[in-house]
Parts: structure tokens; sequence; C-alpha cells
């Protein structure tokens, strides 16, 4: 197995450019530069060998590059931004497990670190994914966010949060058999696949137009007919699932629909639709179902957008788009209707309110 690891190797490292002093220059004095000496279990450097590097950053995990050591079994990685960082052997095609040296790399530096590569078989329990995102057209999509989660019957486990590499390929690897789930963190954006015992798995996201949700900077909520103490309508613009609106439980008789919210963007805003995200205290059907959204360019003259239907009764993680179709205004108001809990004096929740554009 070693042997025709260091053939495959030694063919992809003819083809590329080795660790060059001059590739460790950095006009930025921020940036860093790392140089990986790469070695077997016995410690002889490995010539060829295609290492990864991969920044860690609040529990996300964003792809830099992926280079090929020299014939000294160096590789050399410039221009890194201070961040924890994962070093590791890129080896799915190979059923290789990725040996990975975790390191903390610190701005305006220089360093020169060991990969000792074990080159252990992937255990047979488990697979790998090698997931391509691709726009409409088939072109790849680099730097796109990918929630994993593992699926098991009707609950969903978030496994890994990553971003598509400049190739637009993410790499997850030892994942036990199962269904899984890749989203990019809406509804209508995500795949499903299955993960086959010892095999590196091959998937591809189309996704045919990417929404971007607008930033809520500037934002402010300038009316809410009811909210309860701690859980006020300011929670539905700072762009956090843990925390949400909730109408009042404590006043007597409870506030019934319609539950009214509007909000001032601070500015005209080009959009294409409003995005909803479920509260984790839906689950007993407290989420809005049926609503309608009012814009306004003065806070005084709306116009109805549209009456909607949020199609995800429970808490999902996700945004759930609703398009309108292009619009500008600086005002938004949000009009419920019912939620999915139809049962008398049942109050009304959600995390997150906005608008997207593509």
């Amino acid at each position: 197995m070693k042997y025709v690891l260091y053939c495959l190797a030694l063919v992809i490292f003819f083809q590329v450019v080795g660790c060059k002093q001059e590739n460790l220059e950095m006009a930025d004095p921020t940036k860093s530069s790392v140089v990986l000496q790469v070695v077997d279990y016995k410690g002889y450097p490995i010539p060829g060998a295609a290492i990864g590097a991969t920044a860690l950053v609040n529990d996300t995990s964003f792809p830099y590059k992926e280079m090929i050591a020299d014939e000294k079994g160096k590789v050399c990685f410039s221009n890194l931004g201070a961040a924890d960082y994962a070093f590791h052997h890129v080896s799915q095609t190979l059923g290789i497990r990725p040996d990975t040296l975790f390191k903390t790399v610190e701005a305006g530096k220089r360093y020169q670190w060991t990969l000792q590569l074990l080159l252990q078989p992937l255990s047979p329990e488990n697979g790998n994914v090698v997931l391509t995102v691709t726009d409409k057209d088939g072109k790849s999509i680099p730097g796109l966010n990918l929630t994993l989660y593992l699926l098991n019957g009707g609950t969903s486990t978030q496994v890994a949060i990553s971003k598509s590499d400049y190739q637009g390929i993410v790499k997850y690897y030892n994942l036990a058999p199962g269904r899984y789930k890749v989203s990019a963190g809406f509804a209508d954006q995500a795949m499903e696949g299955d993960i086959v015992a010892g095999q590196t798995n091959q998937w591809t996201l189309s996704v045919n137009t990417v929404p971007v949700i607008n930033p809520k900077t500037g934002w402010s909520v300038i009316y809410a007919s009811s909210f309860q103490a701690n859980y006020p309508a300011s929670n539905l613009i700072d762009n956090k699932s843990n925390t949400w609106w909730n109408s009042s439980w404590t006043i007597v008789p409870r506030p019934a629909n319609p539950h009214v919210i509007v909000i001032d963007m601070g500015k005209q805003t080009l959009f294409s639709g409003f995005v909803m995200q479920e509260s984790p205290a839906s689950w007993n059907g407290a989420g809005c179902k049926n609503f309608e959204m009012y814009t306004s360019d003065d806070n005084s003259i709306w116009t109805k957008a549209g009456t909607f239907l949020e199609k995800e009764k429970y808490y999902d993680v996700q945004y759930h788009l609703v398009p309108t179709g292009r619009m500008t205004a600086r005002y938004i108001k949000f009009s419920s209707i019912d939620q999915w809990n139809t049962t008398a004096n049942i109050t009304m929740t959600f995390a997150e309110l906005g608008v997207f554009d593509y």
C-alpha cells in the first residue's frame, strides 16, 4: 500500500512547482508562512505528498489550498492569516485516513513544523465524501458556507460546518455509514446522500442561484404589538438562531393574532424576498404558519408584498426563503395570521426575520 502511495505521489509531484524560498516572500507583514517537513512513520521524507491547509475559526473550517511536497518532502504555505490551522494529508482517493497536524499561526511569523504521515488504512466501517458545489451551468462555486447533517428518521444532527474551497470542493472524512444532508443554509439549497462503508463517495450539490441574506447593520425594530420579557422583537435582527421573539404569555388575556412587527432597515434597500428562521421554542407548534408582509418607504404608506406560508413547522436551523420579486423599501412589516398549533391561547415565536437578494 505504501509503495503504491509513493508511486502515485511521485507522478503528481512532477506536475507542480516545489517548495521554493521566493514562495515565502510576503508583502503583507500581517501574514505568515509555514514550511512543513512531511515524513513517514520512520521519519523519512515523503516527496510528492499532497497536503492541505484548513483554517479553523469559531468552529468553522475554511479550506485554504492544497500543495505538493517537493523532492525533499517539504511543503510551503504562504500568506496565511492568523488562525488555528489543520494541516492534513489529502487522501480521499487513496483510502488513507487523513493524518492531521493542528497548529496556531500568529500574525507576521514564519514557522517550520513536521507532519508525520502514518498512512493507516481507512477504517472499513466508515466512508469519505468529496462534495463538489456547482451553479446551474456546472461551474464550481468557491466560498459557499455548507453544513453537514446526519439524518436519522425525522431528526437531523449537525456533523460539520465548512466552506467550499477555491475549487468549489469540500471533503468530509471518516463518516459512519448512513443518510446525510448537505445544506447551503436555505431549505431549497440542499442535497442528500448515503455514506457507504469503506468507500469515498463523490457528491455534487447543484445550486441554481445562491441567495445572499442582506446584512442587518443599522436595522432596528420600531414597533412590536406584543413580546415577552427577555424575548423582544429585537432578537429577530441579531443574526442568532439561539435567541428569538415570543409573543407575551403573561398578559391576560394573551395577545392574539395578528402579531405585528415593524422593522426599519435604516435606508432604502433592494431585495428579492424575505427570510425567516424558526425558533427553538417552536417545538409545540408555536411557530408562525401563515403571515402577511408589507413594505414602505416612509413608515406611513404601506404596500402588501403578499400572504405567505412558512413551510417548516419546527426549528431546523435553516433560513427559509419567501421570494417576492425584486423591490425596494426601507421599512418591512410582519403581520401574523396563525401558527401551526391552533390550540387556544398559544403564543407565537420565531428566531430571525430579514431580506435576501440574488
